[in-house]
Protein backbone atom coordinates (compact mmCIF):
# COMPACT_ATOMS: atom_id res chain seq x y z
CA UNK A 1 0.00 0.00 0.00
CA UNK A 2 2.94 2.50 0.87
CA UNK A 3 4.34 1.09 -2.65
CA UNK A 4 1.62 1.93 -4.42
CA UNK A 5 0.89 5.10 -2.25
CA UNK A 6 4.09 6.45 -3.83
CA UNK A 7 3.59 5.53 -6.81
CA UNK A 8 0.24 8.04 -7.34
CA UNK A 9 1.94 10.98 -5.30
CA UNK A 10 4.87 10.49 -7.73
CA UNK A 11 2.24 10.58 -10.72
CA UNK A 12 0.30 13.31 -9.12
CA UNK A 13 3.24 15.75 -9.02
CA UNK A 14 4.51 14.56 -12.56
CA UNK A 15 0.67 15.42 -14.02
CA UNK A 16 0.72 18.89 -12.20
CA UNK A 17 4.11 19.73 -12.77
CA UNK A 18 2.68 19.43 -16.04
CA UNK A 19 -0.09 21.47 -15.95
CA UNK A 20 1.96 24.15 -14.55
CA UNK A 21 4.47 24.10 -17.42
CA UNK A 22 1.43 23.83 -19.59
CA UNK A 23 -0.23 26.91 -18.21
CA UNK A 24 2.83 28.89 -18.54
CA UNK A 25 3.79 28.50 -21.58
CA UNK A 26 5.01 31.89 -23.49
CA UNK A 27 2.30 33.44 -25.10
CA UNK A 28 3.38 36.59 -27.51
CA UNK A 29 0.59 38.74 -28.75
CA UNK A 30 0.65 41.61 -31.18
CA UNK A 31 -1.31 44.62 -31.01
CA UNK A 32 -1.92 47.45 -33.62
CA UNK A 33 -3.85 50.57 -33.49
CA UNK A 34 -4.24 53.94 -35.32
CA UNK A 35 -2.69 57.19 -33.57
CA UNK A 36 -4.81 58.97 -30.82
CA UNK A 37 -2.28 59.96 -28.13
CA UNK A 38 -5.12 59.39 -24.81
CA UNK A 39 -6.38 56.29 -26.69
CA UNK A 40 -2.74 54.95 -26.60
CA UNK A 41 -1.71 56.60 -23.32
CA UNK A 42 -4.32 54.10 -22.01
CA UNK A 43 -3.58 51.26 -24.17
CA UNK A 44 0.19 51.52 -22.95
CA UNK A 45 -1.28 51.13 -19.20
CA UNK A 46 -3.82 48.14 -20.05
CA UNK A 47 -1.28 46.34 -21.91
CA UNK A 48 1.19 46.68 -18.52
CA UNK A 49 -1.69 45.88 -16.57
CA UNK A 50 -2.57 42.66 -18.20
CA UNK A 51 1.15 41.08 -18.94
CA UNK A 52 1.51 41.82 -15.25
CA UNK A 53 -1.56 39.66 -14.30
CA UNK A 54 -0.38 36.89 -17.37
CA UNK A 55 3.41 36.80 -17.23
CA UNK A 56 3.69 34.39 -19.34
CA UNK A 57 1.86 36.81 -22.10
CA UNK A 58 4.67 39.35 -23.89
CA UNK A 59 2.22 42.00 -25.80
CA UNK A 60 4.15 43.83 -28.57
CA UNK A 61 2.09 47.03 -29.20
CA UNK A 62 2.24 49.01 -32.37
CA UNK A 63 1.02 52.26 -33.12
CA UNK A 64 0.56 53.05 -37.14
CA UNK A 65 0.24 56.55 -38.10
CA UNK A 66 -3.13 58.07 -39.06
CA UNK A 67 -2.62 58.55 -42.79
CA UNK A 68 -1.17 54.82 -43.04
CA UNK A 69 -3.20 53.09 -40.61
CA UNK A 70 -5.55 51.37 -42.91
CA UNK A 71 -3.72 50.87 -45.51
CA UNK A 72 -0.92 49.85 -43.93
CA UNK A 73 -3.31 46.99 -41.80
CA UNK A 74 -5.20 45.70 -44.81
CA UNK A 75 -2.23 44.94 -46.38
CA UNK A 76 -0.57 43.12 -43.66
CA UNK A 77 -3.56 41.33 -42.81
CA UNK A 78 -4.81 40.03 -46.06
CA UNK A 79 -0.66 38.90 -46.56
CA UNK A 80 -0.49 36.99 -43.58
CA UNK A 81 1.83 39.30 -41.51
CA UNK A 82 -0.85 41.73 -39.39
CA UNK A 83 -1.26 41.33 -35.92
CA UNK A 84 -3.41 39.33 -33.29
CA UNK A 85 -5.25 41.84 -31.90
CA UNK A 86 -6.39 45.03 -34.21
CA UNK A 87 -8.75 48.26 -33.76
CA UNK A 88 -10.80 48.61 -36.46
CA UNK A 89 -13.33 51.24 -37.95
CA UNK A 90 -16.67 49.43 -38.25
CA UNK A 91 -16.98 50.93 -41.95
CA UNK A 92 -13.73 48.68 -43.09
CA UNK A 93 -14.59 45.57 -40.96
CA UNK A 94 -17.85 45.14 -43.17
CA UNK A 95 -16.46 46.62 -46.23
CA UNK A 96 -13.11 44.58 -46.56
CA UNK A 97 -12.11 42.60 -43.51
CA UNK A 98 -15.42 40.68 -43.28
CA UNK A 99 -16.18 39.82 -46.42
CA UNK A 100 -12.39 38.33 -47.01
CA UNK A 101 -12.81 35.88 -44.00
CA UNK A 102 -9.65 38.09 -41.90
CA UNK A 103 -11.26 38.29 -38.90
CA UNK A 104 -11.88 35.82 -36.08
CA UNK A 105 -15.59 35.00 -34.71
CA UNK A 106 -16.06 36.41 -31.33
CA UNK A 107 -15.14 33.55 -28.65
CA UNK A 108 -17.62 34.56 -25.87
CA UNK A 109 -16.14 32.02 -23.77
CA UNK A 110 -12.99 33.71 -23.87
CA UNK A 111 -14.76 37.00 -23.24
CA UNK A 112 -16.08 35.95 -19.85
CA UNK A 113 -19.70 34.90 -21.34
CA UNK A 114 -21.62 32.09 -20.54
CA UNK A 115 -23.68 32.85 -23.85
CA UNK A 116 -23.67 35.25 -27.01
CA UNK A 117 -27.15 36.37 -25.92
CA UNK A 118 -25.37 37.36 -22.29
CA UNK A 119 -22.83 39.33 -23.80
CA UNK A 120 -25.43 40.98 -26.05
CA UNK A 121 -27.03 42.03 -23.13
CA UNK A 122 -24.02 43.55 -21.66
CA UNK A 123 -24.35 46.34 -24.12
CA UNK A 124 -26.78 49.07 -25.62
CA UNK A 125 -28.72 47.44 -28.80
CA UNK A 126 -27.18 47.49 -32.09
CA UNK A 127 -23.67 48.24 -30.17
CA UNK A 128 -21.90 45.41 -32.26
CA UNK A 129 -23.87 45.88 -35.26
CA UNK A 130 -20.58 47.38 -37.01
CA UNK A 131 -18.79 44.15 -36.19
CA UNK A 132 -21.53 41.36 -37.59
CA UNK A 133 -22.39 39.93 -40.70
CA UNK A 134 -24.69 37.22 -41.53
CA UNK A 135 -26.78 36.92 -37.69
CA UNK A 136 -22.47 36.07 -36.21
CA UNK A 137 -20.26 38.81 -34.83
CA UNK A 138 -16.77 39.24 -34.90
CA UNK A 139 -16.04 42.62 -32.23
CA UNK A 140 -15.85 44.20 -29.37
CA UNK A 141 -16.33 47.98 -29.62
CA UNK A 142 -13.62 50.45 -28.15
CA UNK A 143 -15.28 53.60 -29.77
CA UNK A 144 -19.03 54.19 -30.54
CA UNK A 145 -19.19 57.65 -32.04
CA UNK A 146 -21.28 60.34 -34.17
CA UNK A 147 -20.65 64.07 -34.92
CA UNK A 148 -21.31 67.26 -33.11
CA UNK A 149 -20.78 70.77 -33.50
CA UNK A 150 -17.52 72.42 -31.93
CA UNK A 151 -18.40 76.07 -31.20
CA UNK A 152 -15.51 78.48 -29.35
CA UNK A 153 -17.54 80.82 -27.46
CA UNK A 154 -15.31 83.96 -27.61
CA UNK A 155 -15.41 84.47 -31.08
CA UNK A 156 -19.20 84.41 -31.18
CA UNK A 157 -19.27 87.11 -28.48
CA UNK A 158 -16.29 89.11 -30.44
CA UNK A 159 -18.61 88.89 -33.55
CA UNK A 160 -21.80 90.13 -31.65
CA UNK A 161 -23.65 87.20 -31.29
CA UNK A 162 -24.93 85.31 -28.00
CA UNK A 163 -23.00 82.65 -26.13
CA UNK A 164 -26.17 80.56 -26.55
CA UNK A 165 -26.05 80.69 -30.06
CA UNK A 166 -26.34 77.54 -32.10
CA UNK A 167 -26.99 77.01 -35.88
CA UNK A 168 -30.31 75.20 -37.03
CA UNK A 169 -29.30 74.76 -40.70
CA UNK A 170 -26.28 74.72 -42.90
CA UNK A 171 -27.22 78.12 -44.40
CA UNK A 172 -27.18 79.67 -40.41
CA UNK A 173 -24.14 78.52 -39.96
CA UNK A 174 -22.36 79.12 -43.41
CA UNK A 175 -23.77 82.91 -42.98
CA UNK A 176 -22.27 82.78 -38.98
CA UNK A 177 -18.91 81.24 -39.96
CA UNK A 178 -18.23 83.62 -42.94
CA UNK A 179 -18.79 86.85 -40.74
CA UNK A 180 -16.28 84.99 -37.97
CA UNK A 181 -13.67 84.17 -41.25
CA UNK A 182 -10.60 86.92 -41.53
CA UNK A 183 -8.39 87.90 -44.14
CA UNK A 184 -5.28 90.17 -44.46
CA UNK A 185 -5.22 93.23 -46.43
CA UNK A 186 -4.28 91.27 -49.84
CA UNK A 187 -7.52 89.37 -49.33
CA UNK A 188 -5.75 85.98 -48.11
CA UNK A 189 -7.90 84.14 -45.73
CA UNK A 190 -6.36 84.27 -41.89
CA UNK A 191 -8.61 82.29 -40.36
CA UNK A 192 -11.86 79.93 -41.11
CA UNK A 193 -15.24 80.83 -39.70
CA UNK A 194 -15.89 76.97 -39.90
CA UNK A 195 -14.03 74.32 -41.72
CA UNK A 196 -14.05 70.41 -42.02
CA UNK A 197 -10.40 68.14 -41.59
CA UNK A 198 -8.64 67.01 -44.83
CA UNK A 199 -6.09 64.72 -43.64
CA UNK A 200 -7.01 61.40 -45.81
CA UNK A 201 -9.65 59.86 -47.72
CA UNK A 202 -10.89 58.08 -44.89
CA UNK A 203 -11.38 61.53 -43.32
CA UNK A 204 -13.44 62.94 -46.37
CA UNK A 205 -15.19 59.48 -46.63
CA UNK A 206 -16.59 59.95 -42.82
CA UNK A 207 -17.18 63.56 -43.61
CA UNK A 208 -18.99 63.23 -46.44
CA UNK A 209 -21.32 60.61 -45.01
CA UNK A 210 -22.44 62.35 -42.45
CA UNK A 211 -23.90 65.44 -45.05
CA UNK A 212 -25.11 62.27 -47.05
CA UNK A 213 -27.21 60.98 -44.55
CA UNK A 214 -28.59 64.17 -44.52
CA UNK A 215 -29.46 64.68 -48.07
CA UNK A 216 -31.02 61.26 -48.85
CA UNK A 217 -27.87 60.38 -50.68
CA UNK A 218 -26.63 56.42 -51.16
CA UNK A 219 -23.70 55.56 -52.87
CA UNK A 220 -25.70 52.65 -55.03
CA UNK A 221 -28.80 51.17 -56.24
CA UNK A 222 -30.44 48.59 -53.78
CA UNK A 223 -29.22 46.11 -56.52
CA UNK A 224 -25.79 47.54 -55.96
CA UNK A 225 -25.67 47.13 -59.48
CA UNK A 226 -24.72 50.83 -60.22
CA UNK A 227 -23.39 53.92 -58.92
CA UNK A 228 -25.79 56.68 -57.53
CA UNK A 229 -23.05 59.44 -56.62
CA UNK A 230 -24.21 62.06 -59.29
CA UNK A 231 -27.71 61.41 -57.81
CA UNK A 232 -29.11 64.64 -57.00
CA UNK A 233 -29.03 63.42 -53.74
CA UNK A 234 -25.46 63.36 -53.39
CA UNK A 235 -24.89 66.42 -55.58
CA UNK A 236 -26.84 68.04 -52.70
CA UNK A 237 -24.54 67.11 -49.68
CA UNK A 238 -21.26 67.97 -52.01
CA UNK A 239 -22.91 71.08 -52.28
CA UNK A 240 -23.60 71.89 -48.54
CA UNK A 241 -19.38 71.25 -48.71
CA UNK A 242 -18.67 73.35 -51.50
CA UNK A 243 -20.96 76.29 -50.41
CA UNK A 244 -19.16 76.30 -47.58
CA UNK A 245 -16.05 76.74 -49.06
CA UNK A 246 -16.70 79.38 -52.40
CA UNK A 247 -20.52 81.07 -51.15
CA UNK A 248 -19.90 81.86 -47.29
CA UNK A 249 -16.04 81.65 -47.53
CA UNK A 250 -15.68 80.42 -44.46
CA UNK A 251 -13.48 77.22 -45.06
CA UNK A 252 -10.57 76.88 -47.13
CA UNK A 253 -9.28 73.53 -47.51
CA UNK A 254 -5.81 75.16 -48.59
CA UNK A 255 -5.28 76.19 -44.76
CA UNK A 256 -5.78 72.89 -43.17
CA UNK A 257 -3.41 71.22 -40.87
CA UNK A 258 -1.81 67.90 -42.18
CA UNK A 259 -0.94 66.29 -38.65
CA UNK A 260 -2.67 63.25 -38.82
CA UNK A 261 -1.80 62.32 -35.33
CA UNK A 262 -3.62 65.42 -33.84
CA UNK A 263 -6.93 65.37 -36.27
CA UNK A 264 -8.47 68.82 -34.42
CA UNK A 265 -4.92 70.60 -34.47
CA UNK A 266 -6.29 73.61 -36.26
CA UNK A 267 -9.26 74.00 -33.91
CA UNK A 268 -6.78 73.47 -30.80
CA UNK A 269 -4.66 76.67 -32.64
CA UNK A 270 -7.34 78.88 -32.37
CA UNK A 271 -7.24 79.40 -36.48
CA UNK A 272 -10.90 77.72 -37.24
CA UNK A 273 -13.86 78.79 -34.74
CA UNK A 274 -16.67 75.86 -35.36
CA UNK A 275 -16.07 72.30 -36.29
CA UNK A 276 -16.95 69.04 -36.48
CA UNK A 277 -16.25 66.70 -33.21
CA UNK A 278 -16.88 63.58 -32.00
CA UNK A 279 -16.17 61.69 -28.29
CA UNK A 280 -13.03 61.10 -28.94
CA UNK A 281 -12.26 64.36 -29.66
CA UNK A 282 -12.96 66.26 -26.54
CA UNK A 283 -10.15 64.72 -24.64
CA UNK A 284 -8.01 65.86 -27.57
CA UNK A 285 -8.80 69.32 -27.31
CA UNK A 286 -8.63 69.48 -23.61
CA UNK A 287 -5.37 68.00 -23.39
CA UNK A 288 -3.91 70.40 -26.51
CA UNK A 289 -5.42 73.30 -24.70
CA UNK A 290 -7.50 73.62 -21.53
CA UNK A 291 -8.44 77.04 -22.12
CA UNK A 292 -10.20 76.44 -25.35
CA UNK A 293 -11.48 73.37 -24.25
CA UNK A 294 -13.09 75.79 -20.97
CA UNK A 295 -14.96 77.88 -23.79
CA UNK A 296 -16.21 75.51 -26.27
CA UNK A 297 -19.71 74.32 -26.59
CA UNK A 298 -21.19 71.31 -28.32
CA UNK A 299 -24.34 71.54 -29.79
CA UNK A 300 -26.08 69.25 -32.58
CA UNK A 301 -24.85 69.63 -36.00
CA UNK A 302 -27.32 71.86 -38.44
CA UNK A 303 -29.82 69.88 -40.51
CA UNK A 304 -30.97 69.79 -44.58
CA UNK A 305 -34.14 69.50 -42.76
CA UNK A 306 -34.45 70.20 -39.35
CA UNK A 307 -37.81 68.81 -38.84
CA UNK A 308 -36.32 65.34 -39.53
CA UNK A 309 -32.53 65.71 -38.04
CA UNK A 310 -30.31 62.78 -39.59
CA UNK A 311 -26.78 61.76 -38.14
CA UNK A 312 -24.87 59.35 -38.37
CA UNK A 313 -23.05 56.64 -36.10
CA UNK A 314 -19.46 54.68 -36.21
CA UNK A 315 -17.51 52.69 -34.33
CA UNK A 316 -14.21 51.05 -33.63
CA UNK A 317 -13.92 47.52 -32.59
CA UNK A 318 -11.28 45.21 -30.92
CA UNK A 319 -10.68 42.44 -33.30
CA UNK A 320 -8.90 39.56 -33.56
CA UNK A 321 -6.96 38.31 -36.89
CA UNK A 322 -8.12 35.32 -38.48
CA UNK A 323 -4.90 33.91 -38.90
CA UNK A 324 -3.68 34.46 -35.29
CA UNK A 325 -2.29 31.33 -33.78
CA UNK A 326 -3.41 32.56 -30.34
CA UNK A 327 -6.79 33.48 -31.01
CA UNK A 328 -8.26 32.03 -27.18
CA UNK A 329 -5.70 34.21 -25.11
CA UNK A 330 -6.44 36.90 -27.61
CA UNK A 331 -9.72 37.25 -27.22
CA UNK A 332 -8.65 37.52 -23.01
CA UNK A 333 -7.10 40.26 -23.70
CA UNK A 334 -9.17 42.02 -25.88
CA UNK A 335 -11.88 40.92 -22.74
CA UNK A 336 -9.36 42.99 -20.14
CA UNK A 337 -9.15 46.21 -22.63
CA UNK A 338 -12.98 45.90 -22.60
CA UNK A 339 -13.53 45.37 -18.83
CA UNK A 340 -13.14 49.40 -17.87
CA UNK A 341 -14.82 51.20 -19.42
CA UNK A 342 -15.22 53.87 -16.80
CA UNK A 343 -11.48 54.76 -17.47
CA UNK A 344 -12.29 54.65 -21.29
CA UNK A 345 -15.00 56.95 -20.58
CA UNK A 346 -12.65 59.30 -17.95
CA UNK A 347 -9.52 59.63 -19.63
CA UNK A 348 -9.92 59.20 -23.04
CA UNK A 349 -14.02 60.26 -23.82
CA UNK A 350 -14.88 56.74 -25.54
CA UNK A 351 -18.16 55.63 -25.20
CA UNK A 352 -18.12 51.71 -25.40
CA UNK A 353 -22.18 50.91 -25.48
CA UNK A 354 -22.13 49.26 -21.87
CA UNK A 355 -25.69 48.80 -20.40
CA UNK A 356 -25.37 51.35 -17.59
CA UNK A 357 -22.47 53.40 -18.75
CA UNK A 358 -23.95 56.61 -17.58
CA UNK A 359 -24.37 55.25 -13.90
CA UNK A 360 -20.57 54.99 -14.30
CA UNK A 361 -19.03 56.99 -11.33
CA UNK A 362 -16.70 58.36 -14.10
CA UNK A 363 -19.72 59.33 -15.96
CA UNK A 364 -20.40 62.06 -12.98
Amino acid sequence: MKKMSLILLVVLLVLSTSLVAAQEDPITLTFWSHTHPPMVDLNEQLVAEYMDLNPHVTIEYQVIPNNLFFETMLVSTSTGVGPDVMNMGNAQLISDYLPRGLIAELDVEALGFDSLDDLLAAYVPNALAGAMMDGSYYGLPSEINTDMLAIYVPDLVEAGYPEDWAPTTWDELGEVAGELSRFDENGNQTHRGFDLVYLHAGWFSNQFQTLAMQTGCTYYNEELTESTINSPECVAAAQIWHDMIFEYQAANPSLSSRESTVPLQDYIDGTVSMTFIQPWGMELVRQGDPERWENTRLVALPQVDPENPANKINAYYWAVNSGSDVQEEAWKFIAHMASHPGRWLLDVNFLQGNVGMDELPEAV
